[in-house]
């Protein structure tokens, strides 16, 4: 007789997969931009450096993803231990290496699939 998982676990699983496909996402889509600037302006990071902070808006983002990052790795600090994951570092290596558009759904990802089975706590 197979036991039918309760909707909670369901939801968990559709929210890990959701996590699983952003980070994906978040893997591809920087790589394809990070590869179209290599291959218009090779390995220059001054270049890299100019196109960032070109504009007001440009600007903008790179200030809010750079706090949004910083707050995500003090997060992470205490979060990681609390769930199990004892090398919290490889996220910020990610972060750091990819972007918070793919470091961030991943750890979320797995934070999702560690969580113990049964009712979400209040």
């Amino acid at each position: 007789m197979s036991r039918v998982p309760d909707a909670t676990a369901q939801q968990r699983s559709g929210r890990a997969n959701v996590y699983l496909a952003l980070a994906v996402l978040g893997f591809l889509a920087p790589l394809a931009f990070g590869i179209a600037f290599i291959a218009d302006h090779g390995l220059d990071g001054g270049e890299m450096l100019d196109q960032l902070f070109a504009n007001t808006v440009s600007t903008l983002v790179i200030i809010d993803l750079t706090i949004s990052a910083i707050a995500f790795w003090v997060w992470l600090s205490q979060e990681a231990p609390r769930i199990g994951i004892r090398r919290w570092w490889p996220f910020v290596v990610a972060t750091v290496a990819v972007g918070l558009c793919f470091a961030l759904p991943l750890f979320l990802y797995l934070r999702e699939t560690r969580r113990p089975a049964g009712p979400a706590p209040a």
